[in-house]
């Protein structure tokens, strides 16, 4: 579901209830379109979502409710988060070389003033390994409820030294004599 922005900005075009088109009207606390490319264009610079959601005048919280019920935001987001992932590679390397100098630190902007948030070359560092964790399926959100699923290799090991372990108990009772 599609929704376009007016054109001052307080009006938005959305399906009702009843699938058909309709204008309503918007707060300036609302997410639209133009706060949608603001924020995907920060997060394709720094890869953080709390800061670049700040920045836009929202909270992580909203982004992720955003990803939830809009799956066209959901792949942009990725797009832009694997984006953000090179660009911070070919940064950090270019740190690391020397060919880029260190950006300046300073405060995260308000929504008012935001033209770009701080490098930090740490959280570019736990970005790039929560990225490759979540590539290869090591990433979890949320408390740890025990230890990760065993693969079939570790099942079928455990089950063929099961087998083995009757075996060898049946082999014994019967050279001492006992039965089944």
């Amino acid at each position: 579901m599609a929704e376009a922005a007016g054109p001052d900005g307080f009006e938005l075009v959305r399906r009702g209830p009843d699938g058909r088109l309709r204008i309503v009207a918007i707060g300036t606390g609302r997410w639209n379109a133009a706060i949608d490319a603001r924020f995907l264009g920060l997060l394709r610079e720094n890869g953080n979502i709390s800061a670049s959601a700040r920045a836009v005048g929202f909270t992580a919280d909203a982004v992720w409710a955003r990803r939830r019920k809009w799956p066209a935001f959901a792949e942009a987001l990725e797009a832009v988060l694997e984006e953000a992932e090179i660009a911070l590679e070919f940064r950090l390397v270019g740190m690391r070389n020397n060919l880029v100098p260190p950006a300046e630190t300073g405060t995260v902007p308000t929504a008012a003033d935001c033209h770009s948030i701080p490098f930090d070359p740490e959280f570019a560092l736990r970005f790039l390994k929560w990225r490759e964790d979540k590539r290869t399926g090591r990433a979890r959100r949320g408390r740890n409820y025990g230890p990760p699923e065993p693969t079939i290799e570790e099942v079928r090991d455990s089950v063929l030294g099961k087998l083995a372990a009757i075996r060898r108990h049946r082999e014994a009772g019967k050279s001492r004599g006992d039965g089944d």
